[in-house]
């Protein structure tokens, strides 16, 4: 799986769809565990055009606030266990059709995040 990213704010999240269902396997269970946090290491060591960044894992940890913004290299996913659940249940790990990408962002779910969030691309592709 990787992340890349630029000064403007967008974020783009890239995985098969057995990386993605098993970052959907992992983010329910973090919600259903006593441990409500978890982190994944990520391949940062490409070339992230047109892109100006990658991140080098991504942290996820339930929180009081919604949150997703990437710092010190790393996609930082925190909220409440209902956002959280809406990330990982809108991950396209299950699509028949590839590439196939969906977008996380305040459009699409302005009951989680505010107006100055980051748009998340998600992408699935093999």
């Amino acid at each position: 799986m990787k992340v890349k990213y630029s000064n403007n704010g967008e974020i783009f999240l890239i995985g098969s769809r057995g990386e993605l269902n098993k970052l959907h396997i992992e983010l329910i269970g973090m919600l259903t565990s006593e441990n409500k946090e978890f982190n994944i290491k990520l391949d940062s060591n490409y070339n992230p055009a047109p892109y100006d960044y990658t991140a080098e894992r991504i942290a996820f940890n339930v929180s009081i606030e919604n949150v997703i913004e990437v710092k010190s290299n790393t996609l930082a996913v925190r909220g409440t266990e209902k956002f959280l659940e809406s990330f990982a249940l809108n991950l396209p790990y299950d699509v028949e059709d590839i590439p196939y990408h969906v977008h996380y962002d305040y459009i699409s779910f302005s009951q989680f995040l505010t107006k100055s969030s980051p748009e998340v691309v998600i992408e699935a592709t093999s």
